[in-house]
């Protein structure tokens, strides 16, 4: 990872979301995001079948990206937050 840079991961999974959710909800996410100057790139991950739930969200976020997005351009995504 490049020197001061950081890689946030906010996920929607069986196994990882009740432990999210005892640190924080997405409100405090955007919230501490917001609060930082200049603003982190916010990439979010939805399915198709969640898009129409996540949808209110997705303007708060500078990217959506779907799983097949995700798994294709991964390498280039990762690259290119950590310039």
């Amino acid at each position: 990872m490049a020197e001061g840079g950081r890689v946030v991961a906010a996920v929607q999974d069986l196994f990882f979301v009740a432990r999210i959710r005892e640190t924080a909800d997405y409100e405090a996410l955007f919230g501490a995001v917001a609060g930082v100057a200049p603003r982190p790139t916010v990439l979010a991950f939805t399915t198709h079948a969640l898009a129409s739930r996540t949808k209110p969200l997705h303007a708060r976020c500078d990217r959506v990206v779907t799983k097949e997005t995700l798994t294709a351009e991964l390498g280039l995504i990762l690259r290119g937050a950590l310039r």
